[in-house]
């Protein structure tokens, strides 16, 4: 995935990058008249820390002219929001000040800016030719994460959503404003800014702040917050003794197309290789059950600590770094959504250009790259750019509508797209790991507790 940050001479500002972009037909933008077409919005990747509207391979213009040859014409809107510590700092004294300036919340800035895009796109996208009430959403990573917050958080202003790679019961879960992991990260950046208390921290250059985020992000997510329980917090209204962090019930109606990638933990390969392979397995044995370790070949009897070379545990760890934060979590949420509301996938072809992600290799993010259409000029293969236009129309029949192919239901389904290029409906997908899926969801919060370690080299 060519995901790229800004430009060496870009400048940074918390609210000028608080835009959007707008691609249409242009016949549609001219006329004016009283058809309306619908609406898909973007909500970029880059784990809550980096990405941007204007990230390459989301193409929407490609995508737009594609949607006019098979003619059923949308308008794609893709969004910006407030990113690190200016989209989702949080600590007890941000509460605290907030409280005392009669405000409400605490973090999740980054989502409130997604809502207010929302509200704009519900009030001005028909000057444009869009039809308010035809709106899809679509995110991928931390994008499709956030999608899934909204979902949770109350009724959102979309009508469909499309969630790539990424759900709340993922990776960044549902920390509260005082867990370790969001006071740590607050604290410090008050030590690296010569600051004790907010209202110093609020008077720190953005340039200072930037910096620090550079020097200190050794962790590779920022986070959403679980404020439910925080007055004005984002999921006051959505905490999960009401949502179970799956959807809110307002929301039960508005059908999803979810799934992931084969391989999405090769973007973990940098943390796994920082282990000495005794101290990564002696850690994740020591804390997780045999049985559950078993289903990657890490327990001790398949991995012992003292003799395992890490070129053998790399593979195994990139299943486990893709089932914790992405596929387990995704399976969870298809198999406790609406079952007339699912529409379930997983894309196994691989990456296909020499340089960046290992060739063959479906990692994370590489459906997007079929998704927009900006590549399909580019594929050195046809089955490839036969293979986007396929993906292309399906998100098009969804966007319209329709169904892309049948929900998932009580039988399991999903649309595969295979290594081959292929695609078609299977029970089960046998990639997958599905045995050991179960088994993580009755200890979620120990399993996510080592994740969480393990991200920050804490094993």
């Amino acid at each position: 995935m060519d995901l790229v940050g800004p430009a060496p001479n870009q400048d940074q500002d918390e609210f000028k990058c608080l835009n959007l972009n707008i691609a249409a037909p242009k016949d549609i933008v001219e006329k004016r008249g009283d058809k309306k077409i619908p609406v898909l919005v973007w909500i970029h990747g880059g784990a809550f820390v980096f990405g941007a509207n204007t990230d390459r391979y989301a193409a929407i213009a490609h995508l737009v002219h594609e949607s006019i040859k098979v003619g059923k014409p949308i308008i794609v809107v893709s969004i910006n929001y407030r990113l690190n510590y200016f989209g989702f700092l949080a600590h007890r004294q941000i509460l605290e000040a907030n409280k005392a300036a009669s405000l409400g919340g605490c973090g999740n800035q980054g989502l409130y800016d997604q809502r207010v895009a929302f509200e704009w796109v519900n009030r001005y996208i028909s000057s444009f030719g869009g039809d308010p009430q035809r709106v899809t959403a679509i995110g991928h990573s931390a994008g499709s994460i956030s999608l899934h917050g909204h979902l949770i958080a109350s009724r959102p202003l979309f009508q469909r959503a499309i969630l790539a790679s990424g759900v709340m019961a993922g990776m960044v879960g549902s920390s509260t404003v005082d867990s370790w992991l969001i006071s740590e990260e607050y604290e410090k950046l008050q030590k690296y800014c010569g600051v004790t208390t907010f209202e110093e921290l609020q008077k720190v250059p953005v340039e200072k702040l930037m910096e620090a985020h550079g020097k200190l992000k050794t962790r590779p997510v920022s986070h959403i917050i679980d404020d439910s329980a925080v007055q004005g917090g984002f999921f006051e209204h959505g905490p999960p003794s009401k949502t179970g962090w799956i959807v809110h019930p307002d929301s039960k109606d508005i059908p999803i197309m979810i799934g992931d990638a084969a391989v999405e933990g090769i973007i973990f390969m940098a943390t796994i290789q920082k282990y000495h392979p005794e101290q990564l397995l002696a850690g994740l044995q020591k804390r997780l059950p045999t049985s559950f370790l078993k289903h990657y070949q890490l327990d001790i009897d398949s991995a012992s600590p003292l003799n395992t070379p890490l070129h053998t545990i790399i593979p195994r760890m990139v299943q486990f770094c893709s089932d914790i934060p992405f596929s387990a979590p995704i399976a969870k949420v298809c198999s406790s959504y609406p079952v007339n509301k699912v529409y379930s996938y997983h894309w196994n072809r691989g990456h296909q250009f020499d340089g960046g992600r290992p060739k063959n290799i479906a990692n994370h993010g590489v459906d997007m790259n079929y998704v927009f259409g900006g590549h399909i000029p580019h594929f050195p293969e046809e089955i490839d750019r036969e293979l986007s236009r396929t993906a292309i129309g399906n998100v098009l029949t969804f966007v319209y509508g329709g169904e892309p192919w049948p929900v998932r239901g009580t039988e399991n389904l999903s649309m595969v797209y295979g290594e081959d290029g292929k695609v078609g409906m299977e029970r089960d997908e046998n990639s997958r790991r599905w045995g050991a899926y179960e088994e993580m969801y009755k200890q979620w919060d120990l399993v996510r507790e080592v994740w969480n370690d393990f991200l920050n080299m804490r094993l």
